[in-house]
């Protein structure tokens, strides 16, 4: 098949890990630290039977890096790298056209541009289509409580990260520009606002969008 892909996934923490590996359970947290470091990328799961709206019919795979989410954000880069590449060197050897970085392998290191030069293959965040998706919902959300998303104001909570800083470039033109100067940001079709600290009081209803995460805690 021509059109085919693979998805580059991660444990979140060790819980993930025991349950695909049980034998690993017994281990304490340091141990199984370094251990994940020299494990290789695994075969999680392949996807068949997707079509799209054009009828064109795709399969792919999910490949696991064995690397927790702090691991991901805290391993020294050149460790990091290693462990993503060689996930991606699966993907091509499997006959993947183009690999997705998901989760936290799409915001270690420099964000897939490293991987995208040594891959014959196209490498992608999936960024654009989490944003589009996520702007799309709180539009629908809106107008389903009887809102005006156009007279509302919009709340970029992590603006000045990857898929925050996505977002608020792409909210509606109706609501105004401003740059992000702090990890929140408010915009209104005739004003905008930036705060840091506090909540800022105003007789409108607010859309917020929710951009920030913490890899060690589950929200």
């Amino acid at each position: 098949m021509e059109h085919q892909f693979a998805f580059l996934i991660h444990p979140f923490d060790r819980r993930d890990i025991t349950r695909k590996l049980p034998a690993l359970a017994a281990l304490p947290d340091p141990t199984l630290d370094r251990l994940l470091r020299h494990l290789p990328p695994l075969l999680v799961d392949r996807i068949d039977g997707v079509t799209g709206a054009q009828g064109v019919k795709t399969s792919g795979w999910l490949v696991g890096t064995p690397l927790t989410s702090q691991q991901l954000l805290e391993l020294p880069w050149p460790v990091v790298y290693r462990k993503l590449l060689a996930a991606g060197k699966k993907a091509v050897r499997l006959g993947a056209k183009v690999l997705g970085l998901g989760a936290f392998t799409a915001v270690a290191g420099d964000a897939g541009v490293s991987l995208a030069r040594r891959l014959p293959i196209a490498v992608t965040t999936g960024n654009s289509y989490t944003v589009a998706i996520a702007l799309k919902a709180a539009d629908v959300g809106a107008r389903w409580m009887g809102w005006d998303p156009d007279r509302a104001g919009w709340v970029v909570m992590g603006a000045t990260g990857a898929w925050g800083g996505c977002r608020w470039r792409s909210l509606p033109p109706g609501v105004g520009r401003c740059s992000p100067m702090c990890g929140t940001i408010a915009r209104r079709a005739s004003f905008w606002s930036i705060f840091a600290n506090g909540v800022w009081k105003a007789e409108l209803s607010w859309i917020m969008m929710c951009a920030a995460s913490y890899p060690g805690r589950r929200w």
